[in-house]
């Protein structure tokens, strides 16, 4: 009696189960994995879906389609049209962002759908396109994986190197709001009909591209960011090796073992002061000059010390003269000198651009490898 009361119950639940009556069977959805947004020669919206086809009787595995739709909510009904399935944008992995787009700004808004519904996802993957988004949409090499893994894979593999950011929507969305820092995405563009990363696109606060960084300033951003992790590598030119006219024989390339991050924040003669301390053990990875390392490996460290420095320095000064602040000092401002942080977070940039930054590197060579 017992078991049939179980039973009788467990039906009237699964009859009751809430959400069923909404299920959609996979082959009747058409899931946006990569969406991308661009203005066209004519500064009108466009808007891209790439989907995965799950039909072997077609050639191509990915389904590509284009809307001038003024919202990407509009969009969907426009997919919707053209599509053999319903256009769901919840599974998007990749949010793909033009340059024109970028270079006109105020483009943030058109993404108040993914945080509006709830069924959507905030862990896209934000990217920015050193050209057209069409270029990377329409273009799609037979012998690449489907687009939204390779864009994914790419951004993750480089980040876990330091050579590029990971930003997803949920982070930018922060980024854009928080008054302390300005976005940082990662950046891509089609060379040779590959798709190839480039290192890392600085935005103000309406969005607008403001400069570039390639993998070596990405990794040196990351460090004063405090944010490095995995592997780092950097390069120097050590004046005074013999000279090649086939490569830089001046060249000598770094890991990064660990690094020690001090910062020390101020107020004086009304600009803000900020002290940063770099300590790094490092081991050297390739040295294509002859070096005597034991009799000179301090004098080594030092020029070693004075190249990174000036790599480090002249990122800054970039950094300052766009008004931008991707490396987040502003957050130690207000932690540290929150009155006089009060008085200006509403235009930081052009209040950082002014700020005084001390800069210290220290190196410390832990390994030079197995040949003398």
């Amino acid at each position: 009696m017992k078991n049939k009361l179980r039973i009788l119950l467990a039906a009237v639940l699964i009859v009751w189960l809430p959400g069923c009556s909404e299920a959609v069977d996979l082959e009747n959805l058409t899931l946006g994995l990569v969406i991308g947004v661009d203005l066209d020669e004519h500064n009108q919206l466009v808007s891209y879906f790439s989907s995965p086809l799950f039909n072997k009787n077609v050639s191509k595995s990915t389904l590509t389609l284009e809307s001038n739709a003024k919202t990407l909510r509009a969009t969907r009904r426009e997919f919707d049209s053209m599509a053999t399935g319903l256009a769901v944008g919840g599974k998007t992995q990749v949010i793909l962002i033009g340059k024109r787009l970028m270079q006109h700004g105020d483009w943030f808004s058109l993404f108040d759908v993914f945080f509006r519904d709830a069924k959507n996802s905030l862990s896209e993957r934000v990217i920015a396109v050193d050209g057209d988004v069409s270029e990377i949409m329409q273009n799609i090499p037979q012998d690449m994986p489907p687009l939204s893994l390779h864009l994914a894979s790419l951004i993750d593999t480089k980040e876990l190197r330091n050579e590029t950011v990971k930003t997803n929507l949920q982070q930018f969305d922060k980024q854009m709001f928080e008054k302390g820092i300005t976005p940082y995405i990662s950046l891509i563009k089609v060379e040779n009909e590959r798709i190839k990363l480039t290192g890392t696109a600085l935005l103000d606060k309406k969005g607008r591209l403001v400069m570039t960084l390639d993998q070596n300033e990405t990794t040196l951003l990351r460090i004063l960011q405090n944010s490095s992790r995995g592997q780092q590598s950097l390069s120097a030119s050590i004046p005074g090796a013999q000279k090649s006219d086939i490569y830089d024989k001046n060249n000598l390339t770094f890991s990064i073992n660990s690094v020690k991050n001090k910062m020390k924040t101020g107020y004086r003669d009304g600009k803000f002061e900020f002290d940063i301390k770099l300590n790094m053990f490092v081991s050297l990875k390739e040295r294509l000059f002859t070096y005597d390392m034991r009799k000179n490996r301090e004098k080594l460290e030092q020029q070693i010390q004075e190249q990174i420095k000036k790599q480090f320095e002249e990122l800054i000064k970039k950094c300052q003269k766009n008004q931008i602040d991707p490396i987040g000092l502003g957050q130690y401002a207000r932690a540290y000198q929150y009155k006089k942080w009060k008085q200006v977070q509403e235009h930081w940039g052009e209040t950082f651009s002014e700020a005084d930054v001390h800069l210290s590197v220290k190196t410390n060579i832990k390994y030079m490898g197995p040949v003398k």
